[in-house]
């Protein structure tokens, strides 16, 4: 069975799961204290200097290349969550 919507704790820099997919909407969880900073730099990591960056509440749609565990995330307060859904299935 496909997992189609989940959370991650991000406690460091912390991939989102291996589950295939073409777009995706991230979400903060509107119970952070930080900002989550989501995104991939290229070398399969992601900072507060390479990241987009998402307040509690705050969401964006992306589009992949086929997997959601291309993205990663980094918190500025250890232990924020990211949750997702997928949009393509």
């Amino acid at each position: 069975m496909t997992q189609y919507s989940g959370q991650i704790t991000v406690s460091g820099v912390t991939n989102f799961p291996d589950i295939t997919c073409q777009v995706a909407l991230i979400k903060a969880h509107p119970d952070n204290t930080g900002v989550v900073y989501v995104g991939n730099d290229g070398s399969n990591t992601v900072s507060v200097t390479t990241g987009y960056p998402l307040s509690a509440g705050e969401a964006l749609t992306i589009v992949l290349e086929g997997n959601l565990e291309e993205l990663y995330a980094y918190p500025t307060v250890v232990n924020d969550i990211a949750a997702w859904l997928l949009l393509d299935k």
